[in-house]
């Protein structure tokens, strides 16, 4: 029986795009048999195992390092930012039991009312500005900070409603006469820091994606002792500036809004302008994406935040001096609070820009890494807020 030699041509031989020739052609039943290639033969090599790469020690010891890095100047802006809280807190705690307790009261239904939400509406730009530095369009970091201002501007309407009219509402939920109407005037004087809050908590996010996380720092260390300055005069200074209860609420307000100033006109002229986007049309669209990827962010914070205010609006009901206790507790807590809440920022801009680069892997290291951070700063703070000590600064 005569044998039957097929020779291959160049119809049946293909160039993949890696180099390899691929046989197109087909072939004969002899020239099958009298190979060792099969129809159970597996096209693509077989992966015995997870071949995807370990992480080290080493690796993780680096990414810690670069965390704390990031970690650092967020939680020197947060400390700095929350002692223009702490200091109108202190000056008024030593003028009454019952200015301490109205202001603490003023202070929880500006948090609920007001702050929380607009923490929770700007949390949509950690995970949107983080990828837009990274992406081919980095000025879209511009673009998504100029959305979110023109959304928290419609927000806080409906909010100075609220703090305009806050002593009726206090009212209406059986507080004290007399502190209701401390705390009424205390948010009526506050209100004019919202547009500053608002615009330092956006900025802040802007700095943070392209990883100019030291400059909003190095603002607060020039705000905060001005705000200092500024309670003491207007609280306990000589007599033409001392104006008593509402001279803390106006110094807050006059050093957020001094901070959003400053923030503003470093980011347009002192920065480098590759996240700069002009200002036009398109700030006004995609507002109602935003709205929605900034609810899941409120119901994360509210929750968080309400949950502790709503034990002081519990502790109201006691009386002047279970608040005023209260607010000392919580105070203090939101200040052991700003260490975490700093690294959970810091790994939020670490893990977007990964992403937004394509290193996944090197995301997933990231986010491992700050879990195990988290536990180490959770049982460092355990043993370092104990010290009653810390209690009589108020």
């Amino acid at each position: 029986m005569p044998t039957h030699t097929r020779v291959l041509g160049t119809s049946d031989l293909e160039n993949s795009q890696d180099g390899t020739t691929i046989y197109t052609g087909s072939a004969t039943p002899n020239t099958l048999a009298a190979s060792s290639v099969s129809e159970f033969t597996p096209l693509l090599p077989q992966k015995h195992g997870d071949n995807r790469p370990k992480h080290t020690l080493s690796a993780y010891k680096a990414e810690a390092w670069v965390l704390t890095r990031y970690a650092v100047p967020i939680f020197g802006t947060q400390i700095l930012e929350y002692s223009l809280m702490m200091a109108s807190v202190i000056s008024i705690g030593h003028i009454s039991t019952e200015a301490l307790a109205a202001s603490a009261l003023g202070s929880m239904t500006a948090a609920v009312s007001g702050l929380s939400i607009i923490h929770g509406f700007a949390s949509a730009l950690d995970s949107l500005l983080p990828q837009a530095w990274t992406s081919e369009r980095p000025q879209n970091v511009g673009l998504w900070t100029q959305r979110m201002v023109v959304l928290i501007s419609l927000i806080i309407i409906p909010i100075l409603g609220i703090w305009l009219n806050a002593e009726k509402i206090l009212l209406q939920l059986r507080q004290e006469p007399a502190i209701a109407h401390l705390a009424g005037v205390y948010l009526r004087w506050f209100s004019l820091s919202l547009p500053g809050q608002a615009l330092n908590i956006i900025l802040r996010r802007f700095y943070q994606a392209q990883g100019l996380v030291h400059i909003p720092t190095a603002i607060m260390v020039v705000i905060a002792p001005i705000n200092a300055l500024l309670c003491w005069l207007l609280v306990w200074g000589p007599r033409p500036l001392n104006i008593g209860f509402i001279g803390a609420p106006i110094a807050s307000a006059i050093s957020f809004n001094l901070m959003a100033v400053i923030l503003s006109v470093y980011a347009r002229w002192f920065i480098p302008s590759t996240a700069f986007h002009p200002i036009n049309r398109q700030c006004f669209r995609e507002i109602g994406r935003l709205f929605r990827l900034g609810l899941s962010g409120v119901g994360q914070i509210a929750s968080e935040w309400w949950s502790w205010e709503f034990v002081a609006l519990a502790a109201s009901q006691l009386g002047p001096i279970p608040l005023a206790a209260q607010s000392v507790m919580l105070v203090s807590s939101s200040t052991a609070f700003q260490t975490p809440y700093s690294l959970g920022m810091a790994t939020t801009v670490r893990v977007g820009n990964l992403l937004g680069s394509g290193h996944a892997q090197a995301a997933k290291l990231a986010a491992e890494t700050a879990i195990g951070m988290s536990l180490a700063v959770a049982i460092i703070l355990r043993y370092s807020t104990s010290n009653s000590k810390i209690m009589f600064l108020f």
